[in-house]
């Protein structure tokens, strides 16, 4: 069994207050809270128009500004901290270098919307019902059963902004600031119930000619486990615990899920040759009381492991991540390489574990119970 720690001991917590944030970081700042309004008033206006194609239209060019303008501030964003990084000191440095790199990723990823394109479906299926005269007022369950494909949109919105919400915090001169009580129970069921609609929304859309819908709703029903104590509210930061928790729930979903149907589809074609067969998918999540200090998160999944001697490679080369497929395989992607960056940000001990190939990833997180008090400790024995 291999395992990885990430920002155990020493380094965590010394990212509290950027003092003298440089004018362009300001700017930047700016920008991206502005686009943050932008997407909160979309999620208004949305919330309040009527199923009905014309007005849906209207809002569909408000999507098509909105993600070119919130493109362009994630480029703009960029362009400021390169032109000031090589004159910061070192320690500003080493906190603005991984969120230039993240936002430079950022403004190239087809997700910087990710409720476009299911916006996108949800109007055209509103024009298909209007050409055929059916009543737009008819219930349009969404592929993975639990909501209207309406009401997923409208989730999707609202996770957009969160992770806007991100950006803006990692542009911000001082986190203390954007600490927040919040229920971490709550955040893993809110961000595992929208990722699995939407790995039903993939593998039904993969696997439509071999099985039901309803036979993937049941697979994904019967593969996600919650298994959440109830540990009451910690403080922190609620937009960089949802970011890092998004990712790692998403990294074990498609490990396991996707991976599965592809297997089925394609064999190991996009898979080391070695691969084992896969089994059924299923991402257990738990969430534990350690001690009075400290909150324990488990995500695992059964998915396609990593091979011995690789988990470093996850986290050390920008152009590595926890891929769709294979762990260890380049990609343009930049979550994992922010993972060390972003637990020590939000006081989080993260250890990965996996037993190789076709065995599965296991990723720990110890959230503090009190984030302040932990970064004041921190602060005191320096």
């Amino acid at each position: 069994m291999a395992q990885l720690v990430l920002n155990g001991g020493e380094r965590k917590n010394r990212f509290r207050i950027i003092a003298e944030q440089p004018q362009e970081v300001v700017v930047a700042y700016r920008k991206l809270e502005r686009i943050k309004r932008e997407l909160e008033r979309f999620q208004q206006e949305f919330a309040s128009t009527p199923e009905s194609v014309e007005k849906l239209e209207e809002r569909s060019l408000d999507c098509t500004s909105l993600k070119s303008a919130y493109a362009e501030a994630l480029k703009s964003c960029t362009k400021s901290l390169e032109r000031e990084i090589n004159e910061m000191p070192e320690e500003k440095r080493q906190y603005y270098f991984p969120v230039m790199l993240f936002l430079s990723r950022a403004s190239n990823s087809h997700t910087i919307l990710p409720f476009e394109k299911y916006f996108t479906t949800y109007l055209n299926e509103l024009r298909f019902k209007a050409n055929r005269g059916i009543s737009v007022l008819d219930e349009m369950p969404f592929i993975g059963g639990m909501h209207t494909l309406r009401g997923f949109v409208e989730e999707r919105i609202a996770e957009s902004i969160k992770t806007c919400e991100a950006y803006c915090t990692l542009l911000s001169n001082s986190l203390g600031s954007y600490h927040r009580f919040f229920s971490l129970s709550e955040m893993l069921t809110t961000i595992s119930l929208v990722i699995r609609e939407v790995s039903i929304h993939k593998t039904g859309g993969m696997l439509m000619n071999l099985g039901s819908l309803g036979k993937i709703r049941d697979q994904h029903k019967k593969g996600l486990r919650l298994d959440l104590d109830p540990v009451g509210e910690i403080l922190g930061i609620p937009p960089l615990a949802y970011f890092l928790i998004h990712q790692v729930i998403s990294n074990a979903f498609k490990a396991s899920f996707t991976a599965y149907t592809e297997q089925r589809l394609y064999g190991n074609s996009k898979l080391p040759a070695d691969m084992p067969e896969l089994p059924k998918p299923r991402v257990d999540i738990s969430l534990t009381r350690v001690d009075s200090e400290f909150i324990r998160v488990m995500i695992t999944d059964n998915g396609i492991g990593v091979p011995q001697g690789e988990l470093g490679r996850l986290f050390g080369d920008p152009s590595q991540r926890l891929h769709t497929f294979i762990h260890f395989t380049p990609s343009n992607g930049s979550s994992t390489v922010l993972f060390p960056f972003m637990a020590d940000l939000i006081g989080v001990d993260m250890a990965f574990t996996s037993d190789g190939i076709g065995k599965g990833l296991s990723a720990e997180l110890l959230f503090p119970v009190d984030l302040a008090m932990r970064t004041s400790r921190f602060a005191e024995s320096k």
